[in-house]
């Protein structure tokens, strides 16, 4: 019986004989050929490929983020308004006018809880000495 690899072979036999009828001397007189067709510059080759690698086979993927691009721009001119009518309808508020609602929100707070003594900033008591001892007096305590 013989083995698939054996089978494979056989089968592309044909093929086998045409790839070594062609001489590497042919192929290289192609090759030969086709460099000095495309010898009016390398560089502009490679950026046409480079150009086809990028956007060539995506075409389609890059319409449909362009077009969603145009749709958030479009959505958001709508939605947003002028930067000169936004400043202009904002009022500065004088500070007579904060102060004085301070002062009653104060006064109504006062009649709701009664009055309210301010209380005095807690000052943290100074301990004498480097901290490595402070360490060691927090928990012996």
């Amino acid at each position: 019986m013989k083995t698939p690899r054996e089978l494979f072979l056989e089968r592309h036999r044909d093929a086998v004989m045409t790839l070594e009828a062609i001489s590497p001397d042919l192929l290289a007189s192609h090759a030969r050929e086709a460099i000095r067709q495309n010898d009016n510059g390398t560089s502009v080759t490679l950026a046409a490929h480079i150009w086809n690698e990028m956007f060539g086979r995506w075409k389609r993927t890059w319409l449909g983020v362009g077009a969603a691009w145009v749709i958030i721009f479009a959505v958001d001119a709508t939605q947003s308004e002028p930067q000169q009518q936004a400043v202009g309808r904002m009022t500065a508020v004088p500070a007579s006018d904060i102060l004085q609602g301070l002062h009653e929100q104060r006064r109504m707070l006062a009649q709701l809880l009664g009055p309210i003594d301010q209380p005095l900033p807690a000052q943290m008591p100074k301990i004498e000495g480097p901290r490595s001892e402070l360490k060691s007096v927090i928990g012996m305590a």
